[in-house]
């Protein structure tokens, strides 16, 4: 991405400290016209009200506090978004609403550990939250976030530095990953910074599932299948070296078989202690482990996945997660879904694996019928999001030119208004964006009203 241009004629205003009021008016002016059209990017008035702004000498991070996502005291630690090199407080327009906004004056000393600082550009947040006073980007990872505390813990271990601060190196590969998409090297300086102990599979997993996690768009992550039937295929050889027959086994005990495969496609259990690890857990005469033996935390921790969920997830989120998110999505919409809570989503799995699709179904049912959006219009009438979302879906692309983000919260909400009143909002939704397939339309409507050639810029 590249810089904002710093204008040589321009002071850059840090919240108006060591300026008269005429002299930081002008500079509040001027910084806000820069920052509409002289910069290379034009967008820092509709974006999000920071919590804190932190200036490092030439850049404005834009910051949110994330400690309590990560579990930490407050101010711990903030996902920092770089602005560029022009920052002006009062340049902000209005909330949705037309509440007016003011930013927090700049500082030059961070508040705390900065996540992000390296990969995250603030034009890069989407335009679905433009205008908005009251979020935190951190609760869109927060799902995320769950899943790896986890499957690789070591993502989040401190590391001191000389003079006695923290630095978090895992939290810039896990955020290098989920935000960009990159795939993690077995070599990084980053996992040796933190001295982080796992093993190829581990890697392989966490790389398989990528930015997108265990499913995209709805449909399961064919890396990750793969993956699977990888493991699978090769947990069948280890049955075989060990003297059983992997598919009356697997008749036997389906369950265990499957559990079986997750704790080898997660890298829980790497291949090469594979042979040990099933003769322990089958009890295969010779394959004891003794407490004083190296692998009997690892073996006796990862045994424990196979039955209960006293570590994290229960086995069954994994096997069902790729069922529970598409019926979820089904019943409440990839917005509603995304925002239920990490223990309504486990129960959703856990229904589905235990219950049955009845159970689950039922389970989602209730929930959109008392959900906090669609309840009160939609509750009670047998509906769901996908049966009552594609006359919006689309209205929106017939304004848009394109699909709408189904994660965007103006169109989660748009089925709570007549039709009528959706399209207004999507046409003024539309004209405030300056979306290109709007304005054309536009002008193509007046043109032939008018009988002639019409040029509106919008």
């Amino acid at each position: 991405m590249e810089e904002d241009a710093q204008n040589p004629d321009l002071p850059v205003s840090t919240g108006g400290v060591g300026f008269d009021e005429q002299t930081q008016a002008a500079i509040n002016n001027q910084s806000q016209s820069s920052a509409v059209s002289g910069s290379g990017y034009k967008g820092h008035y509709l974006k999000p009200t920071p919590e804190q702004v932190y200036f490092d000498g030439k850049h404005y991070y834009w910051l949110w506090d994330v400690s309590n996502i990560l579990g930490q005291e407050p101010g711990s630690s903030w996902i920092a978004y770089n602005g560029g090199s022009i920052y002006n407080p009062n340049g902000f327009s209005n909330t949705v609403d037309d509440q007016p906004r003011v930013g927090p004056s700049a500082t030059t000393t961070a508040p705390g550990t900065l996540i992000g600082d390296e990969l995250l550009k603030l034009k890069d947040i989407s335009t679905a939250f433009n205008s908005l006073g009251d979020w935190n980007p951190g609760e869109g990872f927060a799902a995320r976030i769950e899943i790896y505390q986890d499957v690789a813990p070591w993502f989040f271990n401190g590391v001191e530095q000389e003079d006695g601060t923290m630095d978090y190196p895992g939290m810039s590969l896990l955020m290098d990953m989920v935000v960009n998409g990159a795939q993690i090297a077995e070599d990084d300086p980053r996992l040796l910074a933190i001295q982080a102990p796992y093993n190829f599979e581990t890697i392989q997993y966490l790389n398989s599932m990528g930015k997108t996690g265990y499913s995209i768009t709805g449909k399961p992550n064919a890396k990750l299948t793969n993956l699977r039937a990888t493991r699978e295929s090769q947990l069948e050889q280890t049955f075989i070296s060990l003297g059983i027959n992997p598919k009356e086994w697997k008749m036997e005990n389906p369950e265990d078989w499957s559990a079986l495969t997750e704790v080898h496609t997660m890298g829980v259990v790497g291949q090469a202690e594979s042979k040990n690890f099933v003769g322990f857990v089958v009890g295969i005469e010779g394959y004891d482990i003794d407490s004083s033996s190296p692998y009997y935390e690892r073996f006796t921790s990862a045994a424990d996945r196979l039955g209960n969920d006293n570590l994290g997830f229960d086995i069954s989120d994994f096997i069902n997660s790729n069922k529970a998110e598409r019926r979820g999505i089904q019943y409440l919409g990839a917005f509603g879904y995304n925002n239920l809570s990490a223990e309504q989503k486990a129960s959703v799995a856990r229904i589905y694996s235990q219950e049955g699709e009845d159970a689950g179904d039922s389970y989602l049912q209730n929930i959109f019928d008392n959900h906090p959006i669609y309840g009160d219009k939609y509750g009670g009438k047998g509906l769901n999001f996908a049966s009552i979302i594609q006359p919006y879906v689309s209205l929106y692309t017939s304004v848009f030119g394109e699909a709408p983000d189904m994660m965007d919260l103006d169109f989660a909400e748009a089925p709570t208004m007549t039709y009528q009143e959706a399209g207004k909002a999507f046409r003024t939704k539309a004209y405030n964006e300056n979306n290109t397939f709007y304005a054309q339309n536009v002008a193509a409507s007046l043109n032939k009203a008018l009988g002639g050639p019409v040029i509106r810029g919008l």
